[in-house]
């Protein structure tokens, strides 16, 4: 059974704020210079239309970063509407994740670092 307010659940929700306030600053700092994907290139280099693909998903996750840090706040205020946020919030996390990944390997990303 679902105890929405259990310690385990409170951690859960805690360390998932804490995995999206990552996101803010990492894809808040990349936001601010967008521009070379934070990946070593193809072999090709980058596309312009990879690197757009980049900066959306960034973006987007970024907005989402930010709506994650009010449902958890939400959460922990025992706010009425913090369930369908948490909910929208993880669902978009999830997607977000997914098509980053599928773009990624799809460019030929290689990986974090510098060539």
């Amino acid at each position: 059974m679902f105890a929405p307010r259990s310690l385990t659940t409170q951690i859960l929700v805690g360390w998932y704020g804490l995995f999206q306030l990552s996101h803010f600053v990492l894809n808040g700092i990349y936001l601010l210079d967008p521009g070379e994907p934070p990946f070593n290139p193809p072999p090709e280099g980058w596309l312009p239309q990879t690197v757009d693909f980049i900066n959306g998903i960034a973006f987007a996750d970024w907005i989402n970063s930010i709506l994650t840090l009010i449902f958890v706040w939400g959460y922990f205020r025992a706010c009425r509407w913090a369930a369908w946020l948490g909910t929208l919030t993880l669902t978009i996390s999830i997607y977000a994740a997914f098509v980053f990944l599928w773009g990624a390997e799809a460019s030929g990303a290689q990986g974090l670092g510098a060539p």
